[in-house]
């Protein structure tokens, strides 16, 4: 890429942690942790080309892509993990925080497992910061 700078509300970036492309590189996924969005980005025009999240992600931040092509969220706030449809932006599942811990998920790790129905196990992962 030539240098381009997103950095502000206007352009739908509010305090961003994580990035990811699309497989064929024509698509920029930013999770906004301030405003609780995924933002996505065209990356030849760097135009916003969509945006959700909304009303169901609370301060996200880490990003992956499960074996299926869907994007699973660390929704911190929520202490959860979201998988979303990346065509539409529909939220598909919520994944509880594990017991016994006590700060929100604040990433996630993809483990392909072809035996499971969704190919694989998604586990969020929090971190303590220590004092």
């Amino acid at each position: 890429f030539d240098e381009v700078v997103l950095s502000s509300p206007a352009d739908g970036i509010a305090r961003p942690l994580d990035m990811l492309m699309s497989d064929d590189g024509s698509l920029l996924y930013v999770s906004n942790n301030a405003s609780g969005l995924i933002t996505v980005y065209d990356t030849e025009t760097f135009d916003r080309v969509q945006t959700f999240g909304q009303r169901q992600l609370t301060f996200p931040e880490g990003l992956a892509w499960a074996p299926d092509g869907t994007l699973v969220v660390a929704n911190a706030g929520g202490g959860t993990v979201l998988r979303f449809d990346v065509d539409s932006g529909e939220l598909l599942d919520t994944f509880e925080q594990l017991p016994g811990v006590t700060r929100g998920s604040t990433d996630v790790l993809i483990i392909p497992a072809p035996a499971v129905a969704s190919g694989a196990i998604i586990l969020p992962i929090a971190f303590r910061r220590r004092r």
